[in-house]
């Protein structure tokens, strides 16, 4: 496959994983070995009802896309504004193959190359593919931090291994499993387990400080698993992370472009 073909396909493939994935389910989701209840918190857990404070995002780093069939390498850039916009550009040797660009209404992926675009509304999507795209959820896998920790949840549960806290809950009717630091409350490594026998599978390292209490992930691994057979592995090593540096964020397609 070509490399701007996958690049368009790649992001085809997450955006609408990370859907599929966050899509809401009336059925049981916990069927796996329980961890012991508890029913008290602490500040670690206190910590991660909250988001980290910035409103502007930026990075750039280094791509890894693997599946079984192939491997590339690419430069990808990211900007975001929090709880309105996220920003995707991924560049080879120059040149810019491919954006992502989702809002709380749409979804637009543009090929550079051959100078076209699809626009998808979030409706639609959920219409035609029986999902529901949960932003927020997707803004805390891109930027790096925690999703919100239900802590009256009913599968919510927390146990200690090693220097790790790992707590489990709902999300939407998502099962979520965490892992954290003990001791610096980093989150190192987390599952999302959806209905439809998908799940993404993500760590996290290489914490840089940006502010005041404000830690984010250099590197980055995620993994989609699309049935028994199949699955995606990205790699993200970012060498640059800005916040609350603010910035244009060119969502412009040209007039000449085709729409698909």
């Amino acid at each position: 496959m070509k490399f701007r073909t996958l690049i368009i396909r790649t992001f085809y493939i997450c955006i609408l994983l990370f859907g599929m994935i966050c899509c809401r389910s009336n059925k049981n989701i916990s069927n796996r070995t329980e961890i012991q209840s508890v029913h008290s918190s602490n500040s670690l857990i206190s910590g991660l009802t909250s988001t980290p404070s910035f409103t502007f995002f930026k990075a750039k780093g280094k791509l890894n896309y693997s599946d079984k069939y192939q491997n590339h390498k690419a430069t990808l850039y990211i900007k975001g504004i929090r709880d309105s916009l996220l920003w995707f550009s991924v560049k080879k040797f120059s040149s810019e193959f491919g954006r992502g660009i989702i809002t709380q209404d749409s979804i637009t992926f543009i090929d550079r190359f051959n100078k076209c675009y699809t626009t998808y509304p979030l409706d639609e999507l959920e219409q035609i593919y029986g999902i529901k795209i949960d932003f927020s959820l997707m803004e805390s896998l891109v930027y790096g931090y925690p999703s919100s920790i239900d802590t009256l949840s009913i599968h919510y549960k927390k146990k200690i291994e090693g220097q790790q806290l790992h707590i489990r809950t709902n999300h939407d009717q998502l099962l979520l499993e965490l892992a954290l630091d003990l001791y610096t409350g980093h989150l190192q490594h987390g599952n999302i387990i959806s209905q439809i026998e998908r799940e993404a599978i993500y760590d996290y390292a290489d914490y840089i400080e940006l502010d005041d209490n404000v830690f984010l992930p250099g590197k980055r691994k995620y993994k989609f698993i699309l049935n028994a057979y199949d699955s995606i592995e990205i790699a993200i090593d970012l060498s640059k992370i800005e916040i609350d540096e603010v910035e244009d964020i060119n969502t412009h397609i040209p007039q000449h472009y085709t729409r698909n």
